[in-house]
């Protein structure tokens, strides 16, 4: 946290992870808070993948399918890696750095690549599955 350029008004500064300044003015703690966007803003997205697939295949499917969208931040590599394990699929995570003027449209482009990648490549994006067991109840078997 640094402080203001006015010594008559300090304030302090934060930044997150998404390389956004927060200037938080001393005397508006509770009142006003101003966001300053960069150059580059980073998409954040999950996919999930079969069981059955293999993660590391998935993973370099769509680092490289990320990578050939137009506009990426060239200086920073995109991050793809298994996110969590869910009930139906195995998460796979990946984050990008985009310019912060076109972000929607680059983010749809990067979410098409990886679906097309994914899909050339024969790797399933499965549906939500439930397996459901009715037990009867005691009333029903009296």
């Amino acid at each position: 946290m640094t402080g203001g350029r006015d010594s008559k008004t300090p304030s302090k500064q934060l930044i997150n992870e998404d390389e956004e300044r927060i200037t938080i003015p001393n005397r508006k703690v509770l009142g006003e808070i101003f966001t300053n966007s960069y150059e580059f803003k980073v998409v954040e997205a999950v996919v999930g993948i079969d069981y059955s697939a293999d993660p590391e295949q998935a993973i370099q499917c769509i680092a490289t399918a990320v990578k050939k969208v137009e506009g990426i931040a060239p200086e920073r590599e995109p991050d793809v890696g298994i996110e969590d394990f869910g009930d139906s699929a195995i998460n796979i995570g990946y984050r990008v750095w985009v310019p912060t003027q076109t972000y929607h449209q680059t983010r749809y482009q990067i979410n098409l690549a990886v679906f097309r990648a994914l899909k050339d490549a024969k790797i399933n994006i499965p549906f939500p599955q439930r397996d459901v067991h009715l037990i009867p109840s005691q009333t029903e078997e009296a």
